[in-house]
């Protein structure tokens, strides 16, 4: 009888799995300690945080400033659920790779969201967000959305390494040896 060999995990795997393991930690700590920061703000200075609100009505929704403490602790949650699927990627489970396909789909998806709101805003709003001496809104217009591109770009990449062959058939159960007939 012979022992399964343990499959190795290819380089793609690998590069895909510290990426989005890495990355999403760095999501995860930083809407913690955002999360931190406005539980201690909101009990200790709620008058700066009215004047805050008040500042920011005309281009952040009301729904949105009454609920940043949730909003914050959801990106935590989703970003540790993301560090997870990432480790088990690693792992090589099956299910993992398919739920990082639809994290990146579910991104590129927020990606033009963004792009579109980001558009809208600075057409129609972005000389009155700046004061008078700041420079051109359009050049703010262009980096928001070269940033934008850049992130869709990459999450369009790891979907490409995440559908192929190579990265599908690392996931894939090893074949089943053919048992050895019996000798009477």
């Amino acid at each position: 009888m012979s022992t399964a060999q343990p499959v190795e995990r290819p380089r793609t795997v690998t590069i895909l799995g510290w990426t989005f393991l890495v990355v999403s930690v760095l999501l995860f700590l930083r809407s913690a300690i955002n999360f931190l920061i406005f539980a201690v703000l909101e009990s200790q200075a709620s008058e700066l945080l009215s004047r805050l609100n008040a500042a920011a009505r005309p281009f952040v929704p009301e729904w949105m400033l009454q609920h940043v403490g949730a909003i914050w602790a959801g990106q935590a949650v989703l970003a540790g659920l993301v560090a997870l699927t990432a480790w088990s990627f690693l792992s090589l489970k099956p299910w993992a790779r398919l739920c990082l396909q639809g994290v990146c789909w579910v991104a590129l998806a927020l990606i033009a969201c963004g792009a579109t709101v980001w558009i809208r805003f600075w057409t129609a709003h972005g000389a009155a967000a700046l004061p008078p001496t700041a420079p051109r809104h359009g050049q703010i217009l262009f980096g928001g959305l070269s940033i934008l591109a850049t992130w869709a770009v990459l999450l369009g990449v790891a979907l490409y390494f995440l559908r192929s062959a190579a990265v599908r058939r690392a996931f894939e159960p090893p074949p089943i040896p053919a048992p050895d007939r019996l000798r009477a």
